[in-house]
């Protein structure tokens, strides 16, 4: 079990080790506590249990993903109410973080955007529809290419030329579609 209740978050494994960050805990009709620290379970020995890990800031309705050895904190909802465009990056081996490239497609694509590992490359989508693919050399991004259907709150699963798109929301209401997206080679 977790060491406190914790909705809107997002986890992701590097090595042996699960990493949760970001959401929030709910108690009823009560106002939600935000949380401002991760967590990471080690597998191969889950007997000591979860233990705490820095957070930047507390966020909820963001992305977690391992990419080139790193855990990526994508966007998300602030608890003042303001979408994040920051992605902040943890080394697990030297337990520090680095601030990456900002979210692009701002302001649309800060909440609910969804992260893969297409061939290598880290991609994300989001509302305004748009795929896009970082350069790791100039850490920018790029438009790549569209999806079928725009979307927030989706998960993204990537394969080496492709990604498959599963449910979340449209502007016309919640979205029971899986779909299926070819991306060119990184140029």
């Amino acid at each position: 079990d977790l060491p406190e209740p914790r909705a809107s978050h997002r986890a992701a494994v590097h090595g042996q080790h699960i990493y949760v960050f970001g959401g929030w805990s709910l108690n009823g009709g009560e106002e939600g506590t935000w949380l401002d620290r991760g967590l990471v379970l080690d597998l191969k020995n889950e007997a000591a249990g979860w233990t705490a890990v820095t957070q930047p800031t507390p966020v909820r309705a963001l992305e977690v993903i391992e990419f080139q050895n790193r855990i990526w904190l994508i966007g998300g909802l602030t608890p003042d109410g303001e979408i994040s465009s920051k992605i902040h990056v943890f080394d697990p081996i030297a337990k520090q973080w680095s601030a990456g490239p900002d979210v692009p497609g701002m302001p649309a694509n800060g909440n609910g955007i969804a992260a893969a590992v297409v061939g290598g490359s880290l991609v994300l989508a989001g509302m305004d529809g748009k795929v896009y693919r970082l350069n790791a050399e100039s850490e920018s991004w790029s438009e790549s290419v569209r999806l079928p259907t725009s979307r927030i709150h989706h998960r993204l699963i990537g394969d080496l030329d492709r990604m498959l798109i599963i449910a979340g929301a449209s502007r016309a209401g919640h979205l029971k579609s899986a779909e299926f997206v070819s991306l060119p080679q990184a140029k």
